[in-house]
This record gives C-alpha cells, structure tokens and sequence, in this order.
C-alpha cells in the first residue's frame, strides 16, 4: 500500500485505509453522458456482477461504482426482494417502523429508486483505463 500512499489520495476510516480514485485521477471529469447509459440492477446484482454483465470482467467493479456513484456498495444498491422483506420485518419486530401498508409501499419505492444507475458504455471502458494510467503516472512524476 505504500506505493499507492505515494501517487494518490487515501482516506483512513476507522483505522482502515482506502484509496479515493475518484480524487486521485479526477475520474469524473473523464466522461460525459456520451460515455455513459442506464443500467437496471436486478435481484442479486453487486458491482462485480454489473462489471461482469458490462465488461466481461469483475476486475472493473470499481468503475460501475465511481460512475453510479456507489459510496457504499450495502446501502446504495438496491436489497433483492427477500432481503428487503426480511429487513422490514426485523425493523417491525424492533420498533423502529410501523407495520401497515402506507410504510411498506414507502420502504419499497425507496429501495426500487435505487435500482437504475449510470454506468460507463462497455465501448469506453478501455479509453477510460488508459486516462487513469497516464494521470496517475502523471502524478508519479509530480507534475
């Protein structure tokens, strides 16, 4: 992790370092809605079943995540229908939502929001690979 503290930006979040590509190579300046479209998560989605679905390949989980803008990938996907139901109950049972129709139709139109996202067209994504290299060797160089 090293080699990365020295090219590009880190967060540290309760004790755990992460690298914030996002700032390091200025990603979203990259595109536009030229290079991007509309994605559908679906039951079972995560960001490397979007990326292998897009891209053949999960190793591009990560840009499924910048362009949709996914912070954190267990609140900002949808949860499939069973996990939602299971979590309402559980809510219920602990108090913290009231049983009845209006709330239920609230707590599922919430999470159905978060099922179209913006992702990168597939026909980009090599374009986009090779503008993060060179600014991150940019960077490197300190220029």
């Amino acid at each position: 992790m090293k080699y990365f503290r020295d090219i590009l930006d880190t967060i540290t979040e309760n004790g755990i370092e992460y690298i914030n590509l996002v700032r390091s190579a200025n990603i979203l300046g990259l595109f536009t809605d030229v290079h991007t479209e509309s994605y559908d998560i679906t039951d079972g989605d995560t960001l490397d079943t979007i990326s292998y679905k897009l891209y053949d390949s999960i190793e591009y989980w990560w840009v499924v995540a910048v362009v949709a803008d996914i912070d954190d990938p267990f609140n900002d996907i949808p949860m499939t229908n069973y996990s939602l139901k299971k979590y309402w109950e559980k809510l219920v049972a602990d108090g913290e939502a009231v049983d009845n129709p209006t709330n239920w139709n609230a707590f599922v139109s919430e999470n159905n929001a978060k099922r179209r996202i913006t992702v990168l067209k597939p026909k980009y994504l090599e374009d986009l690979v090779f503008a993060i290299e060179e600014q991150l060797k940019e960077n490197e160089s300190g220029n």
